[in-house]
């Protein structure tokens, strides 16, 4: 008894000089992750369908590149517009052969090594293929003559046709694509307003649908609620039978903007001219009203040396003949246009004549 007391003291002796301390409950950090949730590992396909990938990402630092990797070839590189740290990212690949294919959603230069997700194995078309070419491979055998010429009766077996079960391809959750790059209205009309779009081969999830299906409600790339995009410009994928029928919007009202009318403006004569000058006539001009669209002709006035004169003239001057000296004239000009609208008249211009 007094040797194993002895044995504890040197022991705790030994730790205090050491320094030694116990391990701590603390648990580290959770590591960067990227997971690839649909489709599931197995899953099979159609030829010539559009295989759309669902992966979950958490990781410490935001990411803005996301790349898919199949059979260890880099077949599409995704830069995200709004960068995340933790949500879902959508991805679509169409195989161009049929077959077995292994798929990784890579994350490039994350924590200065890359982060992959786990190995998910897909098949493209016919499966029982593949096993159909192993047929016929065994080796010949050479059966001997019977022993003896007594003749046998031989039973054939009835064979019963086996029913061939056909795997049915998992359906992946309802996407579009866009074939080019399509606007994304308020709508379901062209007469809506666009507010997003959809780059060419980019991929959204469905949302809802119009009731003849024309239209569709999508995921807003940018992040910012749902849009509606033409069934026409896009290919559609997954299972849409559960889509709900979404009711559109009120169709916005157009208010026609009122054409303004502005007069034109009277260039010259002004001021004071000599008598020998307009012996010959005198021509006003103005500037062009506004709008210049749909103008029939221009009508002028002049006032002054005891009369008024008027006239019409499709340009945008007029001749006047016969000015008397010692006068003073006051002058303005309008314009009419095609549908019989009477623009205002100009501001009157004065010229002398001595």
């Amino acid at each position: 008894m007094k040797r194993n007391i002895s044995l504890l003291i040197i022991i705790l002796i030994v730790l205090s000089f050491t320094g030694c301390t116990l391990p701590s409950d603390q648990s580290p950090g959770q590591a960067d992750s990227i997971v690839v949730l649909e489709p599931p590992d197995g899953a099979q396909y159609p030829e010539d369908a559009l295989v759309v990938f669902r992966s979950e990402i958490s990781a410490a630092q935001d990411v803005d590149l996301v790349e898919l990797w199949v059979n260890g070839e880099r077949v599409r590189s995704d830069r995200l517009s709004l960068p995340l740290s933790s949500g879902t990212v959508l991805q679509s690949w169409k195989p161009e052969l049929p077959g077995e294919y292994t798929v990784q959603v890579q994350v490039p230069g994350l924590n200065d090594s890359g982060l992959s997700s786990q190995a998910v194995h897909i098949i493209i078309g016919d499966s029982s293929a593949k096993a159909d070419e192993n047929v016929g491979t065994g080796t010949p055998v050479t059966l001997a003559a019977p022993a003896t010429l007594t003749p046998t009766v031989t039973i054939t077996p009835t064979i019963t046709p086996t029913k061939t079960q056909t795997q049915t391809p998992t359906l992946g959750p309802p996407m579009v694509t866009a074939n080019d790059a399509a606007n994304c209205r308020f709508g379901p009309g062209l007469v809506y307003d666009v507010i997003s779009a959809l780059g060419e081969g980019s991929s959204a999830l469905i949302t809802g649908r119009n009731v003849d299906t024309s239209w569709w409600v999508i995921e807003r790339q940018d992040g910012y609620g749902q849009c509606w995009i033409s069934d026409n410009v896009v290919t559609v994928s997954g299972d849409t039978r559960f889509v709900p029928i979404i009711t559109a919007p009120p169709t916005p009202t157009w208010t026609p903007t009122a054409v303004v009318l502005r007069a034109p403006n009277p260039l010259s004569p002004s001021g004071t001219i000599a008598c020998l000058d307009v012996t010959g006539g005198i021509t006003l001009s103005w500037s062009a009203a506004q709008p210049v669209s749909g103008i029939s002709n221009y009508e002028w006035v002049l006032d002054g040396g005891g009369s008024t004169r008027s006239g019409t003239e499709t340009g945008m001057s007029a001749y006047i003949h016969s000015m008397g000296c010692f006068h003073t004239y006051t002058w303005k000009v309008r314009a009419v246009y095609d549908d019989g609208t009477i623009g205002p008249y100009s501001s009157e211009m004065t010229f002398k004549v001595e």
